[in-house]
């Protein structure tokens, strides 16, 4: 709108940009983008009469109705985004929703900081103990003796003063040197050099490009063995970051073993005949994923897949007094998911078998149960 100086009257004025300005508004499109969701600036004094002016030409966008995308609104993918890394598909598994505003929508939720303790802590969260393994892991992988890594220990403010926490640095220390040992002694073998893979894949009727670096291989009998190691307590999006490389190696090089340690354990993943083909299914859910919300949600899908009751699979995901932290309470699913009917449907259950059957399958680990493998 412009408005060009004139004699009608303040209320002809008025009544003539407050006609333009609506009718400007019902012909706006919604791109999606937040920082377009504003309404027109009104005209304002001098009084004038208001002419609409013709719009600076824009990047098409995909429509967002009420600031979200909703099922068929966002454009199928184009040539620059069937160029997928295995890195970038792990990361949009670990969080589909986050991944839908940030990359399709250019909306990045900010994470709030965390606020300052207003008393001293007795005990060490988990923060602590992340800080004190970035800190130290690396010198025990190196082979550094025990007493350095004591005293650097003890240099660390990760846990609180006193007694109380430095039995429990002792024991953290303890678990992490372990930890540490067991990683040492199973990559003592020179590993190969790094290996590149590439995979052509055809996706409902589209050509789709699955590529990947990796390191850390050691060759065994007809394979390879890949290792990794996180030291935290293994969680369901821990079985995917490893789950997605493993399925791309193995095309590759059939008979490719995964093994992965964690502060709570480790686990390994089998050979899997037929990887293209899950990764072919784990694509096109990608694909679907880049276009509209998809009905995967890393823990509670994991409830699901592992034949956890509803009732416990809608505990990990409503939240509630008792759940403040359940999935739901995530940013990002309340905003992509809002309006939208109940995400745990047909489709969430598809889903979710579609993603962790495949891996359990495949899957040693003690601490899931061989119940929780069998199809339900």
């Amino acid at each position: 709108m412009r408005c060009s100086p004139s004699r009608p009257t303040t209320s002809m004025w008025t009544r003539r940009c407050r006609a333009a300005a609506s009718t400007a508004n019902m012909r706006r499109p919604w791109p999606c983008s937040a920082a377009s969701r504003r309404p027109p600036t009104p005209c304002r004094p001098p009084p004038s009469t208001c002419r609409k002016t013709t719009p600076k030409a824009t990047t098409p966008r995909p429509a967002c109705p009420r600031g979200r995308c909703s099922p068929g609104r966002c454009r199928r993918p184009e040539a620059a985004w069937r160029q997928v890394d295995i890195a970038q598909l792990a990361e949009f598994f670990r969080h589909p929703s986050r991944a839908l505003l940030r990359r399709r929508l250019g909306i990045d939720l900010p994470q709030a900081a965390d606020e300052l303790q207003d008393d001293e802590p007795f005990v060490a969260d988990r923060a602590g103990r992340q800080a004190m393994a970035a800190r130290l892991l690396p010198l025990l992988l190196q082979g550094a003796d025990a007493a350095t890594v004591q005293a650097l220990a003890e240099a660390g403010t990760e846990y609180p003063p006193g007694a109380l926490g430095a039995q429990q640095r002792a024991a953290e220390l303890a678990q992490l040197m372990q930890f540490a040992a067991q990683v040492r002694e199973a990559t003592q073998q020179a590993p190969l050099p790094a290996q590149h893979v590439h995979l052509a894949l055809d996706v409902a009727g589209e050509p789709w490009q699955l590529q990947g670096s990796f390191a850390e291989l050691r060759a065994e009998g007809d394979g390879w063995r890949h290792y990794r190691w996180h030291y935290d307590n293994t969680r369901p999006v821990d079985y995917l970051q490893a789950w997605l490389p493993h399925l791309l190696l193995n095309v590759q090089q059939p008979g490719t073993v995964t093994r992965v340690w964690s502060r709570d354990g480790s686990f390994v993943l089998r050979p899997v005949p037929g990887a293209a083909a899950t990764l072919r299914t784990l694509v096109d859910l990608y694909r679907q994923g880049l276009q509209a919300p998809l009905h995967f949600f890393p823990r509670t899908s994991w409830a699901q897949a592992t034949g956890a009751s509803r009732s416990q699979v809608e505990a990990t995901w409503r939240r509630g007094p008792q759940r403040p932290f359940a999935e739901e309470a995530d940013a990002a699913h309340r905003l992509v998911l809002r309006g939208l009917p109940d995400p745990l449907d047909e489709a969430f259950m598809q889903v979710a078998d579609a993603v962790y059957r495949p891996l359990l399958a495949a899957l040693d680990d003690p601490r899931v149960t061989a119940d929780a493998k069998e199809p339900a």
